[in-house]
């Protein structure tokens, strides 16, 4: 999820109900508490995902020795056990050349935000987060398939009309630590609330639809948003968390986390592959 990160999903900001839709689900499922991201922006993180290698700041995406593809790829050991492959990004695929660069990585769907637009609400940076999550569902039936999805709508220019859509900024202003949000830090915050939304139904809907999903929620890179403050300063973990959150009551049924869970996007994919 698009600049996603940890710090609203913590009880000192419950009140604030931003991140409520994923914080229940990771109460139903796995939550795990001390989690960060792989890489400081989102292709650096994406890179960890696609082709399985730690950041080492290093743009894996533009190396022409990674465009024959490296054997830690999770597309190519995906398919290796039995699943098709697919990649949606609600931007446009040539953005950090991520489209070509997924497919240099072996997977066998590749999808951009200009596939998705025909009569959608869109933005320059990409299609509403609602409208990624529906062409995915759209495209998804009952084969086995693993599915890298990307978002964007939290991030600028923030054109969504999150009122609309049932935002309450109020909610946030009666809070003693929002009375003094400008305008356009509440709408930052109101498409967090949006985003939560979007992938709150999106799950609800892919537990109706498909036979056995299993979700991995997670941020792109640490805070970059954070307006509101429960104490003076920002805590360490405020500032560099994302969450990670795996629900799927099915395909967790027989699965006993421990009490205390810690790792990095690096670990995602090894642990869904085991």
């Amino acid at each position: 999820m698009e600049s996603y990160d940890a710090w609203s999903l913590e009880p000192e900001y419950t009140n604030l109900h931003l991140t409520d839709r994923v914080k229940a689900l990771g109460q139903q499922g796995i939550h795990a508490h001390g989690f960060i991201s792989s890489g400081i922006g989102t292709i650096q993180s994406l890179g960890v995902f696609i082709t399985g290698l730690p950041f080492a700041r290093v743009l894996v995406n533009y190396q022409p020795i990674v465009r024959e593809g490296v054997p830690t790829a999770s597309a190519k050991i995906f398919k290796r056990l039995g699943y098709r492959t697919r990649f949606f990004y609600g931007g446009f695929l040539s953005w950090q050349r991520v489209g070509q660069f997924c497919r240099e990585q072996g997977f066998d769907e590749v999808y951009g935000g200009d596939q998705m637009r025909t009569g959608s609400a869109h933005n320059e940076w990409g299609v509403d987060d609602e409208e990624l999550f529906r062409f995915v569902l759209q495209h998804t039936g009952p084969e086995p398939t693993f599915n890298l999805i990307m978002s964007t709508s939290y991030h600028p220019p923030y054109s969504v009309d999150v009122e609309k859509k049932g935002f309450d900024p109020t909610v946030i202003k009666s809070n003693p630590i929002g009375t003094d949000l400008s305008p356009h830090q509440l709408r930052v915050l109101g498409h967090l609330w949006y985003s939560d939304k979007c992938v709150g139904d999106f799950v609800a809907e892919g537990e109706r639809q498909l036979e056995r999903p299993l979700f991995a929620i997670t941020g792109d890179h640490y805070s970059r948003k954070q307006y509101v403050s429960a104490r003076p300063t920002h805590t360490l973990f405020e500032s560099l968390a994302v969450p990670l959150v795996i629900y799927g009551p099915k395909a967790l049924e027989k699965v006993q986390p421990p009490e205390v869970l810690a790792g990095s996007h690096l670990d995602i994919l090894p642990t869904f592959i085991n």
